[in-house]
């Protein structure tokens, strides 16, 4: 039992986003995919090689267009209103939302920042995901000593590729997912003052979750509990929807030209850094000449 299994068409979707990740991690992503992106010239030492790879650069532009779109798009702001506000006039909007606003996600993140966060990881990879979660502690009697001890909702942000498969109990357009595996990573103490970061997989359902963590003797539940909602927390933020889960980059056309950019631009480089250090050369040349007895030698320099 494998729960990190990656369904198909994730391994569909991750063709596209190769050239994503290569454009989010600039020029580090460029000279880290050199031997496929800059593959050695035939007569290119090893060292030659290196030399030119560590002069590659890769220009910002599609970081620079998503990041540009998601100002556009939340130059706004977001408005929180009550339920009712359309149907009471003068309806106040509950102080416990404003003040969730300002850490949505539990560790001190304002809703805007957060709201912008999942917007760009979707205008890059065509789509995110928004988790709402709750502590694993004991459950409070009622709402009022819930907020008192502090057990508050919050929102986790997975990108695409976390998202490994889902699962529907039937093939219905408008049948509601059963299943949905995430890959985390969690970072636990380690000694005095080390940390260890630990790959787990979130297998959620309606009704209850699980944590597997892999040991020696293979994959194996860590964690696990259930819950009181009828269906799976989640919801998705699409840029490029093909189908449910399922989307294409919608910058990744600029992506590939993006990169075709900083292969022109390494070439371009590497050309002038070569036609810029000219070297003087001494050549010895024998002439024969059909009026002499023996061949005349001329000294010739050249630039090479």
């Amino acid at each position: 039992m494998d729960p990190s299994w990656v369904s198909g068409p994730v391994l569909d979707m991750s063709v596209n986003w190769s050239p994503i990740d290569i454009c989010v991690q600039g020029s580090q992503g460029l000279r880290v995919n050199a031997k496929i992106l800059l593959p050695r010239e035939p007569a290119e030492t090893e060292d030659a090689w290196n030399r030119r790879v560590s002069k590659a650069t890769l220009s910002p532009f599609t970081t620079r267009i998503a990041d540009q779109a998601a100002g556009l798009i939340l130059r706004k702001g977001i408005q929180v209103m009550p339920s009712d506000y359309q149907e009471v006039e003068g309806a106040v909007l509950d102080p416990f939302w404003e003040e969730f606003c300002l850490s949505v996600d539990g560790r001190g993140t304002d809703l805007a920042t957060f709201a912008r966060r999942v917007l760009l990881s979707s205008l890059l990879y065509g789509h995110a995901a928004i988790l709402t979660d709750m502590p694993n502690a004991e459950p409070a009697s009622n709402l009022r000593e819930e907020r008192e001890q502090g057990i508050l909702p919050y929102f986790a942000h997975y990108d695409a590729q976390q998202i490994l498969g889902w699962r529907k109990s039937n093939a219905g357009p408008t049948a509601a997912i059963d299943q949905i595996r995430l890959n985390e990573v969690a970072c636990e103490a380690q000694g005095a003052f080390g940390e260890e970061y630990v790959r787990q997989i979130r297998v959620l359902e309606p009704g209850k979750w699980q944590v597997w963590r892999k040991s020696s003797s293979g994959w194996a539940i860590h964690e696990e509990g259930t819950t009181n909602v009828g269906q799976i927390p989640m919801s998705v933020s699409y840029s490029n929807k093909v189908a449910e889960y399922i989307s294409k980059p919608p910058l990744l056309s600029v992506a590939n030209l993006n990169i075709c950019h900083a292969q022109s631009n390494c070439d371009l480089q590497h050309a002038l850094h070569v036609s810029a250090l000219p070297i003087l050369l001494l050549s010895l040349i024998h002439i024969s000449e059909p009026t002499r007895q023996e061949a005349i030698s001329y000294a010739v320099f050249c630039l090479k």
